[in-house]
């Protein structure tokens, strides 16, 4: 067993620590399917203190009869709070709808535990688009497949998850700025126009009445939480699935290609050309594309990638990223409302 560090909000990570009651966690979930669980290692992918913890679980099983044992391979999601129970209820709504068979889909939803606050979830097969993209792959299939993914969610009809608001996401945003002002103080005047602008903008384009109308929003679609495998496609990470401007989804997945091309050192216009790309495929699947709104959301993104690059992954160069991302998003609001 890996090891893990104690944190009280995040009940879960008990259980990871006492390999007896996880075996016999396991066992209970998936004993509907007629398997207990023979053993159970875990490594963390990624622990965020006071707030989640995602690992990859290999699981050992034998059939009710043990007459024959497998390895099952899951992922569990350890949360601080109930947020887990509404990401279980979309991956369901969604999975039992169109994208639990066929080329577009969701990781299959196995269980949610209330007390531990863990979701289980099927392994998905595949490469990450993060990883094509930095191998300097062929990307123009996957790209043209996540655009169709993203168009057939917007279109689904869905109606599950929160509302979302302008206003709150201002507020996120602000909390962004003081945080990136902190460790770059050269920044704040750029940083405080940014954020004017941003709120005048949205204030026309999207808390005018009758714009648009909200719809079911990832909210962080990037290359980060996409699988391909073959011609099928997997979305990961609903953790921030609401009802909002679904453009959003759009703005924010081309904005991270371009992103990881500012921070690898790979080829800038091959980079873009993928973003370039992505767009283009998801306009032409959508009626109601409106550029202005997509622009607005571009600099929101690279707003937030600003934030990423200058307090949370601090790369080499990061104040240079971070003045790249911010001129980028000033260039996006520099347009006319349309």
């Amino acid at each position: 067993m890996a090891p893990v560090t104690s944190d009280q909000v995040l009940p879960g990570l008990e259980l990871l620590e006492d390999p007896l009651r996880l075996r016999e966690h396991l066992s209970r979930t998936l004993g509907r399917d007629r398997e207990r669980v023979l053993d159970a290692c875990f490594s963390v992918r990624r622990l965020v203190p006071g707030k989640r913890c995602i690992v990859d679980l290999d699981v050992t099983v034998a059939d009710g009869d043990n007459l024959s044992t497998g390895h099952r391979r899951l992922v569990g999601k350890l949360y601080n709070r109930e947020q887990g129970a509404a990401v279980f209820a979309i991956l369901q709504r969604l999975h039992r709808g169109s994208f639990g068979t066929g080329r577009w889909l969701v990781p299959e939803p196995i269980a949610y535990d209330p007390v531990w606050r863990l979701l289980l979830l099927r392994w998905s097969e595949g490469a990450l688009l993060r990883s094509l993209l930095l191998a300097g792959a062929d990307v123009r299939q996957p790209v043209r497949a996540a655009a169709e993914w993203l168009a057939r969610l917007h279109g689904s009809g869905v109606t599950s998850g929160r509302c979302y608001s302008f206003s709150r996401h201002l507020h996120t945003l602000a909390g962004w700025k003081r945080r990136v002002a902190d460790v770059y103080p050269q920044a704040e005047g750029l940083l405080s126009d940014l954020l004017r602008l941003m709120e005048d903008r949205g204030a026309v384009l999207v808390e005018r009445r009758g714009a648009w109308t909200a719809g079911p929003t990832h909210r962080d679609f990037s290359p980060d939480h996409l699988v391909i495998d073959g011609d099928r496609v997997t979305v990961l990470d609903f953790d921030e699935f609401c009802q909002y401007d679904s453009l959003f989804d759009v703005a924010h997945f081309a904005a991270h290609i371009r992103f990881l091309g500012l921070t690898s050192g790979g080829s800038m216009p091959y980079f873009d050309a993928a973003a370039d790309l992505f767009e283009t495929e998801y306009r032409a699947r959508v009626s109601g594309y409106c550029e202005a709104r997509v622009a607005l959301w571009r600099a929101v993104s690279y707003f937030k990638l600003a934030y990423i690059a200058a307090v949370v992954q601090r790369p080499p160069g990061s104040k240079q990223v971070a003045d790249s991302l911010l001129l980028q998003a000033l260039q996006q609001l520099s347009g006319e409302e349309k």
